[in-house]
């Protein structure tokens, strides 16, 4: 009982760990998207100062017309229809908002998960049940992939992240169209480098480089070819894909880990 439960204190405050990070970020990023936000919305309306200018403009022509015995003819007010980069500016930056927000709700919503695990077995009194308690919870937490669970957050806050970078591209190229190039530039970079990192640990299943959004595609994946090995009747084909999506991606990892012959790394102990 004693390992199990320094297990599970392990286990839970690696949770906690991952959500205190990404509220953290989330609070610091949510107010700076919110800053732009505010700068941006407002050019998918009229400028009221240039409304102003305009009327102020045909008052004066007026005054002079009526001062020279003419009348002059008043103007429409021009109608005004926001570019197409602000509109997927303001969308791109309010998804990002709403992203932020997301993430930092299942964050917390993960430490309160994580608490409950640990709590409830402490309710009886009797070891027994105590144990029978904890695995209980601990074939829910297998069961429901709870590890998918805890990357939901800073895959969330990793979108949300690049939504903000394609929102400032679009955002710039209202006003300097060279300063747009450069940031769509940096970031096709990152974007390429986010996505060898994300898909790489599934070609060297040793690569310790990762992100959130490995485990989630990869779980993807195997469920489309799940339906693709279903219609074309593949049984021995159907029975692996069932075995990647249960075991998930990190079970994927730990059985090749297992079958590989072991390789001493005499430098490394040396």
């Amino acid at each position: 009982m004693e390992q199990a439960k320094q297990y599970d204190t392990n286990m839970t405050e690696t949770w906690k760990d991952d959500a205190d990070a990404v509220l953290i970020f989330t609070g610091l990023f949510s107010a700076i998207v919110t800053a732009s936000i505010i700068e941006s919305y407002k050019k998918l309306s009229s400028d009221s100062s240039e409304q102003n200018t305009f009327l102020l403009g045909q008052i004066s022509q007026q005054l002079s017309g009526s001062a020279n015995g003419t009348y002059v003819l008043p103007s429409a007010l021009p109608s005004y229809s926001p570019s197409f980069s602000i509109i997927c500016c303001n969308i791109m930056w309010l998804l990002s908002l709403a992203l932020s927000i997301a993430s930092a709700m299942s964050a917390t919503l993960m430490k309160q998960y994580a608490r409950r695990y640990i709590t409830l077995p402490l309710i009886p009194y009797e070891p027994s049940q105590m144990a029978q308690v904890r695995s209980f919870l601990f074939l829910g937490v297998k069961k429901y992939q709870v590890h998918l669970a805890v990357g939901l957050p800073p895959a969330l806050l990793h979108l949300s992240i690049f939504f903000f970078g394609i929102g400032l591209i679009f955002f710039f190229y209202t006003i300097f169209r060279i300063v747009a190039i450069f940031l769509s530039v940096v970031v096709g970079l990152f974007g390429t480098a986010y996505f060898i990192l994300t898909v790489l640990p599934w070609i060297d299943r040793s690569c310790p480089y990762s992100t959130p959004w490995s485990s989630i595609f990869w779980s993807g994946w195997h469920i489309f070819l799940l339906v693709v090995a279903f219609f074309v009747r593949s049984e021995k084909a159907l029975m692996s894909h069932v075995s990647c999506i249960k075991v998930a991606f990190r079970g994927c990892v730990v059985q090749e880990a297992l079958n590989t012959p072991m390789v001493l790394d005499l430098q490394g102990s040396a």
